[in-house]
């Protein structure tokens, strides 16, 4: 009777461990869809913003990145997760004492990159990047873009989702009346700190343009989002960056002790007056 009561005790408690494991992989299999769906949401608000913040052709990019451990030699884990991808054989490199495997096919439209690099016995380090160089490729990339998570997501990668919109600041955002608007935004608490520094005392006049662009910018960021917050600011020669943490947007990363969602560059040229503006989420992983 004892024994029969351990037997009946012992299978209960297996039923009870497979049901937690069982809820555990649901949630992470749920957690991924997530990503999917928040990555596309994300896009469709960072493009909105973007598009109106450059003109003419942009350079657009998204990423999908991440973990992935496989029981698949590194050249047969390349080689089978660019076929599913619908990409062209890998070759083989070192990369900074690693190896590596690249693949780069390229059309009209986009251009799509892959790597996967080993970062341990059958571990491995995916990035999936596609780009348009014009704003007709958007709709390729933005295909591209879903397929290739869904692939990532169901081979068992661990994904992570970037975006990018880099291209010539709008002519709309460019200050009219410089001396009038920094005074203006110099009298206000909203631009106080863009045009200023954290002292409060005037900032160098070559400075102003880059930063007054930046305020305006934010006020057009603000227009599409209600809960937009700076969490830092770098400026080094002619180029300024802020991140900033937007409520309404699903993906986001730390930064130090606080979430980031939205990086922002403004770098002007050294042989011209124009600006270029980069528009990143949730981090600007593009140079600038």
């Amino acid at each position: 009777m004892k024994k029969m009561y351990v037997m009946i005790l012992s299978v209960f408690v297996c039923l009870f461990l497979f049901n937690q494991l069982d809820q555990q992989q649901n949630h992470v299999f749920a957690q991924k869809n997530q990503t999917l769906e928040f990555a596309q949401e994300q896009w469709a608000q960072l493009w909105k913003v973007g598009s109106q913040l450059t003109e003419g052709s942009a350079h657009i990019t998204v990423k999908w990145q991440g973990a992935w451990v496989s029981p698949l030699s590194s050249q047969e884990a390349a080689a089978s997760l660019a076929d599913s991808l619908g990409l062209t054989t890998p070759t083989a490199a070192h990369f900074q004492g690693h190896q590596q495997y690249t693949s780069v096919q390229a059309t009209k439209e986009v251009k799509s990159t892959f790597t996967l690099t080993e970062q341990a016995d059958r571990k491995y380090y995916v990035m999936v990047r596609v780009e348009a160089f014009n704003k007709e490729g958007l709709a390729k990339l933005e295909q591209l873009q879903g397929s290739y998570g869904v692939i990532l997501n169901e081979a068992g990668v661990d994904i992570q989702w970037n975006g990018a919109i880099q291209g010539e600041l709008t002519s709309s955002a460019n200050p009219i009346d410089l001396n009038q608007e920094v005074d203006e935004k110099r009298n206000s608490d909203v631009g106080q700190d863009s045009i200023d520094g954290k002292d409060g005392k005037k900032g160098r006049e070559d400075e102003m343009p880059t930063k007054l662009i930046l305020v305006k910018l934010e006020s057009l960021m603000k227009m599409q989002w209600k809960e937009v917050t700076r969490v830092d600011q770098y400026q080094d020669g002619n180029t300024v960056s802020s991140s900033y943490h937007v409520g309404e947007l699903p993906l986001s990363v730390l930064s130090g002790e606080q979430r980031i969602n939205i990086q922002l560059a403004l770098h002007q040229s050294s042989d011209s007056d124009k600006q270029e503006v980069s528009i990143g989420s949730p981090l600007l992983t593009i140079e600038y």
